[in-house]
């Protein structure tokens, strides 16, 4: 997954950086506005905000068990660590069967094609200082990302062999910490995570208010005075953070919260929005049936899958109920796109639709 977050930033500075900037645009739904309409805008936000408050649950879970581990008296294990495991040293599936390719896609695709579309890598893009500088700072990230990411993959690695026994994985580097550094490196540790982990979560929910300010409530209830925008901005930031909280007591492990959330936001907006900037003969009934399809047949092979799940199978059946989804959104909207004409239309047809259509 890591891999894959490297990959789209690259991504994102080689191929959708400049085009996120010359369209002029503060949100990734202010793109699907101006290609399909307000009606797609709005309902594809409310795709999108799962994503945030899932991230945004996920991180508060992740400070719920910093906390958990400051509290409790962890019985230290001591192990040496001698080798990496084998494991880690293919890119390939185990056993290379239909199944393990459909998880195997999903794991990549999510995260590298689907991440690109996340609305706190777009507003970086947007607040760069000039074009290059967008794209070079994207894939600039995704170097450092590679090279800073090489740490937290040591320490996890040798963490499996000094806790072997470890029930809850989420709690390794805290124990890690715990056991090696003194009283004040432990502080000094703890105030670092804590920071890291406030970053990531603020980034999320300012993402958050802002798609669902800007696009979905400013455009119900128009207005000209800033004190009434920034009004709706601090309400929505109070209550996407208090959804989130909730969502954090709910049990769910992180890994979990932010699969589904990331999942919906590959499966419903990335094909519609890479054709919007990509292709100038986007087309809004297209649009309507990728998000649509993608949805629905996401969710319906985790249904078809639900008396299958076990822990073994639980994370590579939502991979693959990601890729499933995501070759379904963009089935169809290429063969939308291709017939052109269909009998019943998604949304209320306006004038240039019509006359798109009959062209």
């Amino acid at each position: 997954m890591t891999t894959m977050f490297i990959v789209s930033l690259v991504i994102a500075g080689v191929f959708f950086a400049s085009p996120f900037r010359r369209l002029k645009i503060l949100t990734i739904s202010d793109l699907l506005k101006n290609a399909y309409g307000s009606h797609f805008e709005r309902i594809a936000t409310l795709f999108m905000i799962p994503f945030y408050i899932g991230t945004l649950a996920s991180q508060m879970v992740a400070m719920g068990y910093v906390f958990q581990i400051c509290l409790d008296n962890v019985q230290d294990h001591a192990a040496l660590f001698s080798a990496f495991s084998n494991e880690f040293l293919t890119l390939l599936p185990d056993h290379q069967s239909g199944s393990d390719w459909l998880s195997y896609g999903g794991r990549i695709l999510m995260a590298g094609l689907g991440a690109i579309m996340g609305q706190d890598l777009i507003q970086r893009s947007l607040s760069s200082r000039s074009t290059s500088v967008a794209c070079y700072s994207a894939i600039a990230g995704g170097v450092l990302y590679l090279i800073l990411w090489l740490i937290p993959l040591f320490i996890g690695l040798a963490g499996r062999i000094i806790f072997p026994s470890l029930e809850h994985p989420e709690q390794l580097i805290p124990m890690l910490a715990h056991k090696f550094l003194s009283p004040l490196a432990f502080i000094l540790f703890a105030c670092g995570l804590f920071s890291a982990i406030m970053s990531t979560a603020d980034s999320y929910l300012f993402a958050g208010t802002s798609l669902v300010t800007n696009n979905i409530i400013l455009r119900i209830r128009k207005t000209n005075s800033e004190k009434e925008k920034i009004s709706w901005l601090r309400g929505t930031n109070i209550a996407i953070a208090l959804f989130a909280f909730g969502l954090a007591l709910s049990g769910q492990k992180i890994f979990d919260m932010m699969v589904h959330s990331g999942a919906i936001l590959f499966v419903a907006i990335f094909v519609p929005a890479s054709a919007a900037i990509f292709w100038k003969g986007a087309h809004r009934v297209a649009a309507w049936g990728s998000l649509i399809g993608g949805v629905a047949f996401w969710a319906g092979y985790l249904v078809y899958n639900y008396s299958t799940l076990s822990s073994e199978t639980y994370e590579d059946v939502l991979f693959s109920a990601a890729t499933f989804g995501a070759l379904c959104s963009l089935t169809a909207y290429a063969v939308i796109s291709a017939v052109r004409v269909l009998p019943i239309s998604f949304v209320q047809p306006k004038p240039e639709m019509i006359e798109d259509i009959a062209a």
